[in-house]
């Protein structure tokens, strides 16, 4: 059962809310952070959207006290550039799969 906020009932006794704004909205929640982790790890990893690359990402982690600076870059870079479309895959499955419950249910 899902509950939605109070006002969501006009004074007709309509139903103001759409089904599918929780869809859209949760696929945003889905994309937004999956897109944002694997631009993240591109930086690490290629050097794109203004990064280190490995060498400079390695450097840092260097400095900041991890032992083989540019393997934990690289580990980092792999995990967040293949973790965020898996975030994305699994997200759109997950608001698809919930439609298709919808659609059997009515």
């Amino acid at each position: 059962m899902t509950t939605r906020p109070a006002d969501t009932t006009a004074t007709d006794g309509r139903d103001r809310s759409s089904p599918h704004a929780y869809d859209v909205g949760l696929l945003l929640l889905s994309l937004v952070p999956g897109l944002a982790l694997a631009a993240h790890g591109a930086q690490k990893l290629f050097g794109w959207f203004g990064g280190g690359g490995i060498e400079g990402t390695g450097q840092f982690l260097a400095m900041s006290g991890c032992p083989s600076g540019e393997a934990m870059a690289v580990i980092a870079g792999l995990t967040e550039t293949l973790g965020g479309p898996h975030r994305l895959v699994y997200g759109v499955a997950a608001v698809v799969l919930a439609g298709l419950v919808l659609l059997i249910r009515n």
